[in-house]
This record gives structure tokens, sequence and C-alpha cells, in this order.
């Protein structure tokens, strides 16, 4: 066991109780009648793109949309995944150059566009992030209407190690108060809703 995970492992075993989620009301916040079409509408703007398919079309759907890819992570899809996947002492090098990841989301927010993205081990965290492209994979039915839904999903289940909410590719306004999508982390998303 290495310095660090000793660190870590002290970390874990003391740590405080998580405080008491704050819960909004239940009718709270933003309600659509066509959540998917909200979902659509709120992912052109951020720079992703919302394809309905069936998973058993979803391997050749992402391979019409990337056929270029070479290097993919999408561990759920084993046909397309060839990057090594490692079981310790994990080394967030190994998804530099990355074509294309393809995660599996939990659920959807039609306000923002948002999907959640746990990561129950936390070894791969770094993926979406590191790569040229992403897609993102969530249920059909999976697509609540706002973030105070969302957090309220959240807080009912186990916290993972960690999660991230993903909300379209990297953008920046900082130059020139003008958006650039993709300037950091990934240039294109595009967000399967999967029957």
């Amino acid at each position: 066991m290495t310095s660090r995970d000793t660190i870590l492992a002290s970390l874990r075993q003391n740590r405080p109780p998580a405080p008491e989620a704050v819960r909004p009301p239940s009718d709270y916040g933003i309600t659509y009648p066509d959540k998917q079409a909200r979902l659509a509408e709120a992912l052109l703007p951020a720079g992703g793109e919302l394809i309905p398919c069936s998973r058993a079309e979803l391997a050749e759907r992402v391979r019409a949309a990337w056929p270029e890819a070479k290097k993919i992570f999408a561990p759920s899809l084993p046909e397309l995944h060839n990057v090594p996947m490692p079981e310790a002492g994990i080394d967030p090098k190994i998804y530099d150059n990355l074509d294309l990841c393809l995660i599996e989301g939990r659920f959807a927010v039609a306000e923002n566009a948002a999907v959640w993205i746990p990561h129950e081990d936390g070894k791969h965290r770094s993926a979406p992030f590191l790569a040229t492209n992403l897609a993102l994979i969530v249920p059909d039915g999976q697509i609540l209407d706002n973030m105070h839904q969302a957090m309220a999903r959240i807080a009912a289940s186990p916290l993972p190690e960690a999660g991230a909410f993903i909300a379209g590719p990297s953008k920046t306004a900082d130059i020139e108060q003008c958006l650039v999508i993709g300037a950091h982390g990934p240039c294109m998303m595009r967000l399967f809703l999967v029957k």
C-alpha cells in the first residue's frame, strides 16, 4: 500500500457523517410536458445532440456517428471498447488521445441537458474529460424536469465515490466574451437515449 493509499484510507475511515440533504418540495421548479423534446432543445446550444435508439442498434449508431474513431473507451459496449482497463495504480494518461469515450449516465435533466455520471469506483472518472469526443447513454424514461429533482434523486440513493454532471462538450467564453466549444476536453458530445 502506497502512502497515498494509506492517507486516502484514513480520510475515508474518518469522514464525518454527511449533512442532512435539503429536499425541495416535489412541485418546485420548472416542468416540461415533453421532456425528451426539451432535452434535445437544451442540448443544441450546449454543443450536443440527442439520438434516440434501441440498445440493439447502439453500437451501430455510435460507429456511424464517429466512423474515424480508433481509440475508444466504451466498457458497456465490448464490441467497440479497445482501451486497457487498469485494475490498480490508475494512471489517467492511458486516456490521453482518446478518440471517443462512451459512458452510461443514470439520468438526464431536461432543463439544462445535464447528465448525471456516477463513478462508483472512481477509476475511470478522467476518461470523459480527456476524450476528443464524448458519447453518453441514458435509459429512455430517465429524463427529469429540473435540477431540484436531480438533486433529490441523488440524495435518495447511496453516494458514489465521485460523480459529475456533464452538459455537452467543454465550453469557455474567456476569449473576448465569445463562446468557444471544445477548447479543452471533448469537442463534440452526443447523448444516446436508449430504449
